[in-house]
């Protein structure tokens, strides 16, 4: 391969001209360079994209739509829980309606926008675009938080004993305190598993239509009609507005 070298100048025509020729070949390599790294962090973007897009449409997107539709469920069971202890119902009929309520306990994953928001690719991602994909999981750490807050009510909820006799009233209390409990982490599902999968729909991440069919249909033969399709609506609730009805959903706890 020919390189060129420069040669002797005698006069500034001359030197002007190998000067030019040297900064346009610096100017070409430094460019190609910046081109192959641009490419190069387009890729890494899509491929984070690609990675989140994933975790919403097949992990939590999922049951956020089963926690929304099998929401009314739910808190059927949970009316159904504490009329039959304020009834003084007897303790075996208590203990069966408590063993039904059997809601799916999960975790709610964040790896893929934890893996972007704490790497070098957040300063090559413009911030309103680091924006919407923090909005995406703006609901994922609290879903979570309260994923171990039901657990933790589910243990609460069940009675000591199963036998045939009446509940005492501490028991009577504790019993109808988790299931309050209960009814506002249902509530907070509901709520936001609708904000969840209404951000997902305005970024273009949906749940299948087979994903759907299938929780739908596996949930109408536990639950029967009070299960309910998710109405997704077609703007995002402000966050704000979220936080809000967040936190007055706590006060009933």
């Amino acid at each position: 391969m020919d390189i060129h070298k420069p040669k002797p100048w005698h006069n500034w025509r001359e030197f002007l001209k190998e000067y030019a020729i040297i900064v346009l070949g610096v100017a070409t390599a430094l460019g190609a360079e910046q081109a192959l790294e641009w490419v190069h962090w387009q890729h890494r973007i899509a491929d984070a994209r690609a990675t989140m897009v994933l975790e919403l449409r097949d992990d939590d997107g999922p049951q956020a739509f089963l926690r929304a539709a099998a929401g009314p469920c739910f808190d059927r069971q949970l009316n159904g829980i504490r009329a039959a202890v304020e009834a003084g119902r007897s303790r075996s009929e208590i203990a069966a309606l408590i063993r039904q309520y059997a809601p799916p306990i999960r975790s709610w994953d964040s790896e893929a926008w934890d893996a972007v928001f704490t790497s070098d690719l957040a300063s090559h991602v413009t911030p309103n675009q680091m924006r919407k994909w923090g909005l995406l999981y703006v609901a994922v750490p609290r879903l979570n938080a309260r994923s171990q807050e039901e657990r933790e009510a589910l243990i609460t909820v069940k009675p000591v004993r199963e036998t045939s006799d009446k509940l005492s009233a501490n028991e009577a209390d504790t019993i109808l305190g988790a299931v309050g409990r209960l009814r506002a982490i249902n509530n907070t599902f509901m709520s936001g598993s609708g904000f969840l999968l209404s951000v997902m729909a305005r970024n273009g991440i949906e749940v299948t239509p087979e994903q759907k069919a299938r929780i739908l249909d596996g949930l109408r033969k536990l639950y029967q009609n009070c299960v309910v399709v998710p109405s997704i609506g077609s703007g995002v609730p402000d966050d704000q507005f979220f936080t809000m009805r967040n936190a007055m959903q706590q006060k009933t706890r």
